[in-house]
């Protein structure tokens, strides 16, 4: 495939980078948008039956209407030299060439390893939902949702509005950090009425704080689950378990463009104030970035950033002061959102077993990394982070259990074949 040039390259067709291509695209900038999924909108607005609505379609009719570039199932996995990316879509490589590039690759769910995780029938909880909105039946199926963050009571309503059997939500923060969290709701405009509609819509739901999954059992699929919190254990049977301990940021692509410092994965937003586009900005005038993966803050926040990441982008002047304070308060929402659903590293610990897997890909496990002091000591000694996932599933877990940053981010991002790389030497051959 030929090379593609652009003014304004979005990286992530979500939120964040739908509002950002919105922006560039109505002051009269060439916008190009890719995605790896197969429609836009991201995870948050993930459609069912293909069909977008809301806000999502507001956006993406919109960019239609600039003549935005639209990409779907397009995924960025190297950066090429003289401003352009290789992108990887329906089997073929090619170079996109941008002027500036705006990186809004939002983030995913965290997985905690415990005993009984790999077992069919334990899902991720975000994965369960999609699953079902792509046509997966849980009618009358018993199900546990388990772990922390927000995104727990927006999967078991949906699943129980799906026509599963939602026994339980585990959650593993205190009942007197969510109260907190619950009281910053009333300084955000429709963050309280957003969570008591969820509360409303999960209603007949056992919801247990400070309460974990400690182990899942089953011969051929899971049958059954081990709930500690409180000072109490039970064993629950249940046929499906959704899991999700808060959410991580995609910095693969801001780390593959030199964004991000590699020591820690830090990124360019304190999570103490709302960031601005000036913000985004870190030694590279031409790059931005914006949404989840600048900060965990909901779709709002994302919005917002997004909008301002794209004015940046085009060379136009900021918002009005009235939106900078609305972006401060969503920030300070995002911090207390975040100090909330923390994980406690030694509970995660006392859960952990020698024989736990940590690294699904290689199987890895729990007790041949333990000793281990950093990430790159633990890959060189069992392969861990080195399967087809590259790490993404078991670097966030080693951060949540030992603190360890991967640092072993490097082109291709995602696993190639030769073929699919053969076109694109060739051409430039």
């Amino acid at each position: 495939m030929a090379e593609r040039r652009t003014e304004i390259l979005v990286i992530g067709g979500g939120p964040a980078g739908l509002a950002a291509a919105e922006a560039a695209s109505s002051h009269g900038k060439r916008v190009t948008v890719i995605d790896e999924n197969p429609q836009f909108g991201g995870q948050i607005w993930r459609a069912e039956k293909q069909k977008l609505s809301g806000k999502a379609k507001e956006l993406v009719d919109a960019l239609e209407k600039n003549d935005v570039e639209l990409i779907p199932s397009c995924t960025c996995v190297a950066s090429l030299p003289e401003k352009r990316i290789l992108a990887l879509s329906q089997g073929r490589t090619f170079p996109i060439a941008y002027d500036k590039v705006i990186i809004a690759t939002g983030a995913r769910e965290r997985f905690i390893p415990f005993p009984g995780w790999t077992l069919p029938g334990v899902f991720g909880a975000g994965g369960l939902q999609a699953l079902v909105k792509g046509g997966y039946d849980i009618s009358g199926k018993r199900i546990v949702v388990a772990g922390t963050g927000p995104l727990l009571l927006a999967v078991a309503a949906y699943l129980k509005k799906k026509g599963g059997n939602v026994l339980m939500i585990a959650e593993q923060a205190s009942a007197k950090n969510l109260f907190k969290l619950g009281l910053a709701t009333l300084k955000v405009q429709g963050k309280f009425l957003e969570a008591v509609r969820l509360r409303f819509a999960t209603l007949g739901i056992k919801y247990s704080t400070g309460s974990s999954v400690t182990s899942a059992r089953g011969k051929d699929a899971l049958e059954e689950i081990t709930v500690e919190g409180n000072g109490k254990s039970s064993t629950i049977e249940c046929d499906l378990l959704a899991t999700g301990y808060h959410l991580t940021g995609n910095t693969e692509v801001a780390e593959l463009l030199d964004v991000f410092a590699l020591e820690g994965m830090v990124i360019a937003y304190d999570g103490q104030k709302a960031a601005t586009a000036e913000d985004f900005l870190y030694e590279h005038e031409d790059i931005f970035c914006a949404g989840e993966l600048a900060g965990i803050g909901g779709v709002e926040k994302a919005l917002l950033e997004g909008r301002r990441a794209g004015l940046a982008a085009a060379g136009v002047e900021g918002d009005t002061q009235e939106v900078a304070a609305e972006e401060e308060r969503l920030g300070r929402f995002a911090s207390a959102m975040n100090r909330t659903f923390e994980l406690d590293r030694d509970t995660l610990l006392e859960i952990m077993t020698d024989d736990t897997i940590v690294c699904r890909c290689e199987d890895v496990q729990f007790g041949k990394i333990k000793d281990c002091d950093n990430f790159i000591e633990a890959k060189l000694q069992t392969r861990i982070g080195m399967g087809s996932c590259q790490g993404r599933v078991c670097g966030s877990a080693c951060e949540a259990l030992f603190g360890w940053g991967t640092n072993s981010i490097r082109p291709p991002i995602i696993p190639l074949r030769v073929s699919e790389l053969a076109n694109f030497t060739t051409e430039k051959d």
